[in-house]
């Protein structure tokens, strides 16, 4: 080989070199480019106190704006439980233009119908609806955070799924165990979509989505707590807060965070502990009803005290109903006799030997008091059609009471019905069967439930509710375009031999009001079939 073939080599390897040099540098620059940190306010915390956790994010050396930072926090035990899923924002980031994206959030039935409250010590079911508006197919994983009113974490939902372009998936209902310590108020329901697990990588793929419900008191009373945080969103910053819980598992607790910014993620994690400590205990009891009548017995219950500490028990409950009578017992039933204000004291030990008492005073009055609560019916409805309509109403006195409540709708009488011997405090439905035959087509319609005022009854702005507008049509105009035609009969056809209890089931085809769609439905439509009107 020549010198100038070796001459010429040379120089192609000093090239190639070179390039592989600058190469290599610049991924390693690239790689380097977005920098998460992550801490904890303390290394060390004890039950009921606030975590902190916040950090920076930076890009190229700058604070980043329009920046996700997903967290996970995981328990000490063998297995550890995830406690927390929540994703915090670096900067102001859009509302728009992310590939999937949380239609709704919602506490529900366990069908699935939503509500807006729920009792401590029941399982309270969540659901959660999203979208998927990016391209191809991926797999997702939909969590779903619920806190109390101190920002305690009460539970976490999970779902993984694989999702394709214009995919609307609804995950639920799913349970959450709602605890007697949970704290009365307005609870937050934070809801977010990750690529999987921070801990495993997972990154989240838009923000943090939230709703709430309120965690009542009793089925008697409701506390509106304290109101929620706001978010905290600051150029290059993060924060994420939440309370531990009367009896946090003590160890070595786990913080995961992963970042996401315009395509780039890093990840962090830290540690914390939590300490066990000797504490009282917390007393805490509600009175059902909170007001009674003389000779009417009242249900004291302290299930919602604390031990205060892991593994801690409440050994004794001690009671001082105000009256010179005393019981025992986490649930006691106590009748007073004479009207007056009584203070009720609770006093609580525990297997350390620790004592805590409260009180709360204890009304025994005669209240003549009731109200309408709701009304419930079908919008928009036919005509010829039996509507049923559901009032419900509620003994706000502290003596049973009889009482007559009418229906009407645009003033004309629906039906009267009776509520009898009503409990005090307590509530129920009344069902009416309204007959629409000769109402408007294209009319509002409004409902009015009345109770007519109680002998010595003071509160009456509660006696009437109104309901409305209820749009109305003709019989068998599913489509409302003023016209019986083939898609109204289609749409009765296409759910024959449906029930109540079918998918598919929908009362607007049932147009003779039986529970089934069946022939005479199919009859009743095309009967009518070509009307105008």
């Amino acid at each position: 080989m020549n010198k100038q073939i070796m001459k010429k080599l040379l120089q192609i390897t000093i090239i190639t070199f070179l390039l592989i040099a600058t190469s290599t540098n610049a991924f390693m620059a690239n790689a380097q480019n977005l920098i998460l940190s992550l801490q904890t306010d303390k290394s060390s915390y004890i039950l009921r106190e606030l975590v902190q956790t916040s950090g920076t994010l930076e890009y190229d050396g700058t604070p980043v704006q329009g920046g996700l930072v997903g967290i996970e926090v995981r328990d000490p035990r063998a297995t550890p439980q995830k406690i927390v899923a929540r994703t915090a924002q670096v900067g102001t980031v859009p509302t728009s233009g992310w590939s999937v994206q949380v239609l709704s959030t919602t506490l529900c039935d366990f069908n699935g119908n939503p509500l807006t409250s729920t009792l401590r010590g029941v399982n309270a079911f969540f659901k959660t609806t999203i979208k998927y508006t990016g391209a191809g197919s991926r797999q997702i994983r939909v969590t779903v955070n619920i806190f109390d009113n101190s920002i305690i974490p009460i539970g976490l939902l999970s779902a993984q799924f694989s999702v394709s372009t214009g995919d609307i998936v609804t995950a639920g209902p799913a349970n959450i165990y709602i605890e007697n310590s949970a704290t009365p108020g307005i609870a937050p329901i934070y809801v977010n979509i990750f690529t999987d697990w921070p801990e495993d990588g997972g990154y989240p793929l838009c923000p943090e989505a939230t709703g709430n419900f309120t965690i009542l008191e009793s089925q008697y009373e409701s506390s509106p707590g304290n109101p929620l945080p706001t978010p905290f969103i600051q150029d290059g910053n993060y924060k994420m807060n939440f309370t531990l819980s009367s009896e946090p598992y003590p160890g070595t607790y786990l913080v995961d965070a992963v970042a996401w910014y315009q395509g780039w993620t890093d990840i962090e994690t830290t540690t914390f502990s939590v300490t066990d400590v000797a504490a009282p205990p917390r007393a805490s009891f509600v009175a059902k009803p909170p007001v009674s009548g003389p000779g009417y017995e009242v249900t004291f219950d302290a299930s919602y005290s604390t031990a205060e500490g892991y593994g801690d028990t409440i050994t004794s409950y001690s009671w001082k109903f105000g009256d010179t009578t005393t019981g025992s017992g986490k649930t006691v039933k106590h009748t007073y006799s004479n009207l007056g204000n009584y203070t009720v004291i609770l006093n609580v030990t525990d297997n350390e030997g620790f004592w805590n008492t409260t009180s709360k005073i204890m009304r025994i009055a005669i209240v003549h008091n009731v109200a309408v609560i709701s009304i419930q019916c079908l919008n928009p409805i036919y005509d010829r059609w039996m509507v049923t309509v559901s009032v419900t109403v509620k003994n706000l006195g502290t003596i049973p009471e009889t009482f007559n409540v009418t229906l009407s709708a645009n003033s004309s009488l629906i039906q009267t019905k009776q509520a009898t011997n009503l409990s005090p405090q307590l509530t129920t439905v009344l069902t009416f069967d309204w007959n629409t035959t000769g109402i408007v087509y294209y009319a509002n319609y409004f409902l009015t439930a009345t109770i007519a005022p109680l002998v010595n009854e003071t509160e009456t702005s509660d006696n009437t509710l109104n309901y409305g507008p209820i749009y109305t049509k003709a019989l068998g105009d599913y489509n409302n375009n003023r016209e019986i035609d083939i898609f109204d009969l289609v749409f009765v056809v296409s759910r024959y031999g449906a029930t109540t209890s079918s998918p598919n089931w929908d009362i607007m085809a049932d147009l003779t009001r039986d529970g089934k769609i069946d022939i005479f439905d199919v009859v009743q439509v095309t009967s009518v079939y070509g009307k105008k009107y």
